[in-house]
């Protein structure tokens, strides 16, 4: 009973984490405080990582640090090491280049390494 129970949070577990994180995102962005704060700011992509310029400073994001990349209706989420990422929202950017901008960034995610048995 204890290992299926175990087995079933293992698989379900992670996309719970990912679908809360989305929504948020989303309930954030949705704050007109979320202007305020963060104002327009600019990504680059380069093939070191992701440079990021912010009202609030500049950063700068090696391809090890991204999680993985989701998109919506309303956005492209590109996740980082922990609460953190960058949204895109997909009013302010062609649909071509959000397309675009998602194989990118998925083609320079790190695979993870498989366990050795």
């Amino acid at each position: 009973m204890f290992l299926l129970v175990g087995v079933a949070l293992a698989v379900m577990l992670p996309k719970y984490y990912r679908s809360r994180m989305r929504q948020t995102a989303e309930k954030m962005l949705a704050e007109l405080s979320y202007q305020k704060a963060f104002g327009k700011y600019t990504l680059v992509f380069t093939e070191q990582g992701i440079a990021s310029s912010t009202p609030t400073g500049e950063s700068n994001s090696v391809w090890n640090a991204v999680g993985h990349v989701s998109i919506t209706p309303d956005y492209l989420f590109i996740f980082l090491a922990g609460p953190q990422g960058f949204i895109i929202p997909r009013a302010q950017v062609q649909e071509s280049t959000i397309a675009e901008v998602k194989a990118y960034v998925e083609a320079h995610i790190p695979t993870k390494p498989t366990p050795a048995v």
